[in-house]
């Protein structure tokens, strides 16, 4: 019994494709990274210490570890009704968040504040990739990541000025109440489409056999993972190296994250304007090897507060120019399967992430900043390695 093949997507305009997604990227975007910059003052707010604040993170990480039966979801539910689900644990968990006291409490709605890199966010990125061909893909999805930068040139330092002012949870108050709007924007104008058009419905672990049988594929699903373990150790850690260096303020924190994102927003930009030029298994790997070096430099630049900003700035450069440029390689290595295998592209980077943001802690509060940066450089090698190797346009 064959089961009847999904239909097109349907039409959408360039102009409303990009509205929709960017605008959900930046309220997931911004609640993703506010635990960044300022988890040394979310911790101190909640009583408890760093190592302690990366094992939440690793709670909210550990549960993107569900992403791939994301990608059977978004295939069975389409990708409307799962945006609409991560935006509503969104709000939940911010919500939720705000209230805790004590390590034990922030646990429940830190798994529901992962949910949605778990579910969402590869919906997304099947939302554009199926409407979007290949040899332009790059440029439009680069334009979605605009998002992640954005939330450090904008969101985040008014974050920082609201927490010194109000304290350490006004800001979760206010990115919940963002959320239920953007739900109610969601609801309405999102493109109501069941299934997506270009996946099969096949199962997770014929899916897997497929995977594991196309060298290509698998190398650019583990590279991300690699590239995390460098990307986590460098984000869980910097605030706390900038509170080494120098005495800084919340708000001072957040005018650092301010100028990391215009960098970041460069990164976008270069990716979106060149990667599909370029070749995008060319321009990833370049992005591997320069963000392996600039980590093994970083821990080198604290001998002023400017040289260590600079630092972290170019950094962020290089990772967003890499992660942006890794999205449309991935969507493309098995296009019949794209939804799940864009999610086993998330589930990897969970795997990292889960690994890497106590350990990261740990290493910074045990032994030093430098130890987390080799880590991570050691990691992003090894993922430049195995694209050099394996990966195919």
């Amino acid at each position: 019994m064959t089961s009847q093949p999904p239909s097109a997507p349907p039409v959408i305009s360039l102009k409303r494709l990009l509205t929709l997604a960017i605008g959900t990227r930046l309220i997931t975007d911004t609640a993703v990274r506010l635990f960044y910059p300022f988890l040394p003052v979310i911790c101190r707010g909640l009583g408890i210490s760093l190592v302690a604040g990366g094992s939440l993170m690793t709670v909210r990480t550990a549960v993107g570890l569900m992403a791939p039966w994301g990608g059977l979801a978004i295939n069975r539910f389409g990708v409307k009704r799962i945006v609409l689900f991560g935006l509503a644990t969104q709000a939940v968990g911010l919500w939720w968040f705000s209230m805790a006291e004590g390590w034990l409490a922030a646990v429940g709605p830190m798994m529901l504040l992962g949910l949605p890199m778990a579910s969402l966010v590869p919906a997304l990125q099947v939302f554009v990739s199926e409407r979007v061909p290949y040899q332009n893909r790059g440029r439009i999805i680069g334009a979605v990541e605009f998002s992640w930068a954005a939330v450090n040139l904008f969101a985040l330092p008014l974050m920082g000025f609201l927490i010194t002012l109000q304290g350490w949870a006004v800001p979760f108050y206010y990115i919940a109440g963002i959320t239920a709007v953007g739900i109610l924007i969601v609801w309405r104008w999102f493109p109501d489409h069941h299934r997506t058009a270009s996946v099969q419905r096949i199962g997770m672990l014929l899916y897997l056999k497929q995977l594991l049988q196309n060298r290509s594929a698998l190398a650019v699903v583990l590279s991300g993972g690699f590239l995390f373990v460098g990307t986590e150790s460098f984000f869980v850690t910097y605030a706390a190296w900038l509170e080494q260096i120098a005495d800084l303020s919340p708000s001072d924190i957040g005018l650092v994250v301010g100028i990391m994102g215009l960098t970041e927003w460069g990164g976008s930009g270069l990716a979106s304007a060149f990667i599909d030029r370029i070749g995008k298994r060319r321009g990833v790997l370049a992005g591997f090897v320069l963000s392996s070096i600039m980590l093994c430099i970083l821990p080198f630049l604290d001998v002023s507060l400017w040289m260590a900003i600079a630092g972290l700035a170019i950094y962020a450069l290089f990772f967003e120019f890499t992660i942006v440029s890794s999205i449309p390689l991935l969507s493309e290595q098995m296009p019949q399967a794209r939804s799940i295998t864009l999610a086993m592209g998330i589930l990897a980077i969970s795997l990292s992430r889960l690994i890497m943001a106590p350990t990261a802690a740990w290493l910074m509060e045990n032994i030093s900043f430098t130890a987390t940066c080799l880590v991570g450089a050691l990691g992003t090698g090894c993922g430049a390695l195995l694209l050099a190797l394996w990966a195919k346009e």
